[in-house]
C-alpha cells in the first residue's frame, strides 16, 4: 500500500476543491511543520515499535503528529491534548471523517492533565514557548512516563535564528511574520537555550540528551518560505519540494552533530 504524505488528512477540512486535492496528494504545505517532521522522524524510528502501546501528544494543535503516530503505530493508543477548543474541534472532525479508533483528543493543559495509565512515549512539540510555567509542565510529563518510557520535547532555540534580520527575513518589506519557524501566535518567549534545561540533569531516575535541530540550510529555507507563505499556495507547491529536499539532506548529515540550530530537541528517558 502506498504511504500517504505527512499531513494528508488535513485536506478533509480544506474549503476549496483544488486545495483539498493538492493537500491530499502532497500533504501539509506549511514548510515549518514538514521540516519539523523530517528532523524528528529519526527519533520516532528510534523509540517507536510494535511494543509501544500508550502515546501522548501534549499540545497536539491540529493533530498533524497525532494522526501520523496513529498511522505509524496502529496497535498503540494515541491521545492528544490541547487547550485550544477550535483546534480540538478540527482534530475531532478529521478523526470522525477518517473513522480512526486508536486516536482520541481532549481539552486539557499539561499540568492539569491526569491519567490512570503511564505512557511509553510522550511528545511535546513546540509548546513550551507558549506557556509561562514550562519547567513544571516538563516535570508533570515526566511523571506520566512508564519505566523506560521516553519524553521528546522540541521547541525553538532562542538567539540569532529567531532575529528578524536573519537569512531572507531582511528582505521582508512588510511587518515581519512571527519569527519562530514553529508556527503559532501567543508566544511568551522566542524560545529557550540548551542551558535552560540543566535542571533536568539532576533529576534522579532519568537520562537526558539535548540536541540541536534546524541547521543553517533548514533555517535559511524557512526564512525563504516566510517571504512567499502569504502568497498563493502555488508558490508553496513550487518551492517547498526543493526546500524540503535541502532540509532532508541536512537532517541526514547533521542529525547528531549540530553545534547550533534553530530548534532544540530534548530526549528524556526514564530508567
Amino acid at each position: 500500500m502506498k504511504t500517504k504524505p505527512f499531513g494528508y488528512e488535513q485536506a478533509i477540512l480544506e474549503n476549496k476543491k483544488f486545495s483539498r486535492f493538492i493537500v491530499s496528494l502532497f500533504g501539509e504545505s506549511h514548510f515549518g511543520i514538514r521540516a519539523r517532521q523530517i528532523w524528528l522522524s529519526r527519533m520516532f524510528q528510534k523509540h517507536l515499535s510494535s511494543t509501544t502501546k500508550n502515546i501522548l501528544d501534549a499540545g497536539c494543535g491540529k493533530g498533524h503528529t497525532s494522526f501520523w503516530l496513529a498511522k505509524y503505530c496502529p496497535a498503540a493508543s494515541v491521545e492528544g491534548i490541547d487547550i485550544n477548543l477550535k483546534e480540538l474541534e478540527h482534530c475531532l472532525s478529521i478523526q470522525t471523517a477518517l473513522k480512526l479508533h486508536n486516536v482520541t483528543f481532549q481539552k486539557s493543559d499539561i499540568i492539569g492533565f491526569s491519567s490512570f495509565k503511564k505512557y511509553d512515549f510522550i511528545l511535546c512539540v513546540d509548546v513550551l514557548e507558549h506557556i509561562e510555567n514550562w519547567q513544571q509542565s516538563i516535570q508533570s510529563l515526566m511523571e506520566l512516563l512508564n519505566s523506560k518510557g521516553v519524553l521528546l520535547i522540541h521547541l525553538p532555540h532562542s538567539g540569532k535564528y529567531q532575529e528578524d534580520h536573519y537569512g531572507f527575513r531582511k528582505f521582508q518589506r512588510n511587518k515581519p511574520l512571527p519569527q519562530s519557524p514553529f508556527e503559532g501566535m501567543g508566544h511568551v518567549r522566542e524560545g529557550l537555550a540548551a542551558e535552560d534545561f540543566d535542571f533536568l540533569k539532576n533529576v534522579p531516575g532519568f537520562e537526558v540528551i539535548i540536541r540541536y535541530t534546524f541547521g543553517d540550510f533548514t533555517m535559511l529555507s524557512h526564512t525563504l518560505f516566510e517571504l512567499y507563505r502569504s502568497r498563493s499556495r502555488f508558490f508553496r507547491f513550487l518551492f517547498n519540494p526543493i526546500l524540503l529536499f535541502v532540509t532532508w539532506m541536512e537532517s541526514r548529515q547533521c542529525h547528531d552533530s549540530l553545534k547550533d540550530g534553530g530548534g532544540i530537541l530534548i530526549e528524556i528517558r526514564r530508567n
